[in-house]
């Protein structure tokens, strides 16, 4: 069996931050220069309110399905990778189950799924 990627989504959060104005905030600032040894200058930040681990998820999914020449009901599989948990937006609930990949599973259809929410990804 031969596996391959045939198209890719991603989401990203529209709201954007400096890596500077990011370590500014932080309690405890490193003595390196992180954004230099990183190379990140600028981040991404999730919405708390309306956007969590799941949404961004599917929304990425959604997008690599709007690329592709496959619908949902086509995939074999749905491979999350992936140790954030939050859902339920403003309440910040930290789930553990049901897998990531199992909630998308049924937002895209019945598809394979395997979550790989115990490794740093």
């Amino acid at each position: 069996m031969k596996a391959r990627f045939e198209s890719l989504g991603a989401y990203l959060p529209p709201k954007k931050m400096s890596m500077k104005d990011r370590i500014a905030q932080m309690k405890n600032t490193p003595s390196f220069d992180l954004q230099h040894i990183t190379g990140i200058q600028e981040i991404r930040i999730a919405d708390g309110i309306k956007e969590d681990s799941y949404t961004m998820a599917l929304a990425a999914a959604k997008d690599a399905l709007s690329r592709s020449k496959y619908k949902a009901e086509d995939l074999d599989c749905i491979i999350v990778g992936s140790i954030t948990r939050f859902i339920n937006g403003e309440q910040r609930q930290l789930m553990f189950e049901p897998a990531l990949s199992h909630s998308i599973k049924f937002a895209l259809g019945r598809v394979y799924y395997h979550d790989r929410g115990d490794r740093c990804t």
